[in-house]
C-alpha cells in the first residue's frame, strides 16, 4: 500500500515538489533542520535525489545552508523581508505606471472586473486561506505582467516562491486575509477608474502591511 507521499517516476522532481509545498504551506516551519536520513526514511529513496531536491530548494531561497550545521528552512530576517517586498514594490509600481495616460484595453478591464468580483465573493462567503492566497497571487501577477518585460517577469518568477511563503505567513495572521482583500479591491477600483498613482500608493501601503505582519509572525515564531 502506498504511503502518504508515493514516489513513482522522476524521484528527485517529486521530492522537490513535495518539500516545496510543505515549506510554502507551513508544514515545515522556519528554522526546521532538513536531515537527510529523516528524508531518506520518509521517501524510501537513496540520498542522491534527496540532496538534489535540497540543492534546488536552496536555490529557490526556501532553504539555507549553515556551514558546519546543516540545511534549514529559511528564517526571514527583517532585512530579507524588506528587500524582497521592496523588489516587489518596484516591479509592481513600474507595471502600473505603464497604464498612466492610456485607456485600459477591454481584455485587461474584464480581467480586473472578474478578479474584483471573485475577491468580493471571497469576502462575502468566508473563503479559505488557500482561496485568498490564490486570488492574491493572481492580482499581483497581473500587475507585474503590465510591464511587458521578460527580464522583469524572470525576476518576479525567481522570487515567487518566497513571496508565496511570506503571503501565507501574512494572511494566516488574525484577520489579515480579509484586510488584504479589501486593499486589493481598492487597488483594482483605482485602476478601473484610471487613477493609477492612487493604485500605486495603495499597493505600496498594502505591501507595507504585509511586511509588518510577516515580521510580527516571524518574531513570534522565533520566541516560542
Amino acid at each position: 500500500m502506498p504511503g502518504p507521499n508515493p514516489i513513482r517516476s522522476n524521484i528527485q522532481e517529486q521530492i522537490y515538489e513535495i518539500l516545496k509545498e510543505d515549506i510554502v504551506n507551513g508544514k515545515l516551519e522556519p528554522g526546521k533542520q532538513m536531515k537527510e536520513l529523516e528524508l531518506v526514511d520518509r521517501f524510501q529513496v537513496s540520498r542522491s535525489p534527496i540532496r538534489e531536491a535540497l540543492r534546488r530548494l536552496c536555490g529557490d531561497g526556501l532553504l539555507v545552508i549553515k556551514p558546519n550545521c546543516g540545511i534549514y528552512v529559511n528564517v526571514f530576517t527583517p532585512k530579507y523581508i524588506n528587500d524582497l517586498l521592496e523588489m516587489r514594490s518596484l516591479l509592481e509600481s513600474h507595471g502600473m505606471e505603464q497604464l498612466i495616460g492610456i485607456k485600459l484595453d477591454e481584455e485587461t478591464r474584464q480581467e480586473l472586473v472578474s478578479l474584483r468580483q471573485r475577491m468580493q465573493d471571497a469576502l462575502d462567503h468566508g473563503a479559505s486561506l488557500q482561496e485568498h492566497m490564490d486570488l492574491d497571487m493572481l492580482l499581483h501577477q497581473l500587475i507585474v505582467s503590465f510591464n511587458h518585460n521578460e527580464f522583469m517577469a524572470e525576476v518576479a518568477q525567481k522570487i515567487s516562491l518566497i513571496s508565496k511563503t511570506m503571503q501565507r505567513i501574512s494572511l494566516s495572521s488574525g484577520n489579515r486575509a480579509e484586510e488584504s482583500q479589501l486593499e486589493h479591491l481598492e487597488i483594482i477600483d483605482h485602476l478601473l477608474a484610471g487613477q493609477v498613482q492612487k493604485a500605486i500608493k495603495c499597493n505600496q501601503v498594502h505591501l507595507f502591511h504585509t511586511q509588518v505582519r510577516v515580521e510580527e509572525e516571524m518574531s513570534r515564531s522565533l520566541s516560542k
